[in-house]
């Protein structure tokens, strides 16, 4: 598979994870249904995991908030392979807009490498500062000066919008 399309396939990913929170939060997804025993054939053998896993909707809703967040993180490990495979490295002394892309998305991998379920900025002194890009459909800024250690949250980086937008950026920059 290659770099665009492991992108595309993550980002799949995302809006079924997005698809999921909704359908849960909106109780489309029938919990007793969900929450039974279930046997799948899944990577050569046959798996079974237990039903009784959540509680209530509440629990689910968490589940459901905590796969995004997951999800967030590897699509975050997509964007940072393809940059990567393209020998592409993250240099926060570069100031152009293809640059500061380039270190977002590594800042973003860098938030989710801890701990994926609850991520947390982890700026180093060079990547501490306002980064200007240059997306599809608006300039954003996004500024790490004071991030370091605080919690991540998708706001951080233009919400879904803009990080749907950064990775649109991506995949022009590796198409140019």
């Amino acid at each position: 598979m290659n770099p665009e399309q492991r992108i595309d396939h993550a980002f799949r990913q995302l809006d079924f994870a997005i698809k999921f929170v909704s359908y849960v939060e909106r109780r489309k997804v029938e919990l007793s249904e969900l929450d039974s025993t279930a046997e799948v054939h899944i990577a050569g053998e046959n798996v079974r995991v237990e039903g009784k896993t959540f509680r209530d909707y509440d629990d689910l809703a968490t589940a459901a908030q905590k796969n995004f967040l997951i999800t967030m993180g590897m699509t975050a490990a997509a964007l940072e392979s393809a940059f990567t495979t393209a020998n592409i490295p993250a240099d926060p002394r570069r100031l152009e807009p293809a640059a500061d892309v380039r270190s977002v998305v590594w800042m973003i991998c860098c938030a989710f490498r801890s701990d994926p379920m609850a991520p947390k900025w982890e700026i180093r002194t060079r990547f501490a500062r306002t980064f200007a890009l240059h997306l599809e459909n608006v300039p954003a800024e996004v500024d790490l000066r004071t991030k370091d250690k605080s919690d991540f949250h998708i706001a951080d980086i233009g919400g879904v919008k803009g990080y749907v937008d950064i990775k649109n950026e991506v995949k022009r920059l590796l198409s140019a």
